[in-house]
């Protein structure tokens, strides 16, 4: 029982050092598929101000979204009032 143990400890600290980096970017990694259910204030700094004109905008950017590729969707944004959340999905 205690060998058991002692490898399930260590299998959970392997586990916790391996994926400590995706909680540093849970929330890029939320981000990048579901703009309009992300709260603006966990967003990166320089993401915010474009987020919220995103999400408080016209209802056929939310549909587009609903109906595109991710890819095509975050392409269609115009470039010059979308260019940080642009940038940050090419990066993703």
């Amino acid at each position: 029982m205690r060998r058991y143990a002692a490898d399930i400890s260590s299998l959970a600290e392997e586990f916790q050092q391996r994926f400590r980096d995706f909680a540093a970017i849970e929330q890029e990694i939320t981000l990048f598929p579901s703009p309009f259910s992300v709260d603006p204030d966990d967003a990166p700094h320089h993401l915010q101000l474009e987020l919220i004109e995103l999400q408080c905008g016209a209802a056929e950017c939310r549909s587009r979204h609903q109906q595109l590729p991710l890819v095509t969707f975050y392409r269609q944004l115009d470039k010059g009032r979308f260019q940080e959340i642009r940038t940050f999905a090419k990066k993703c």
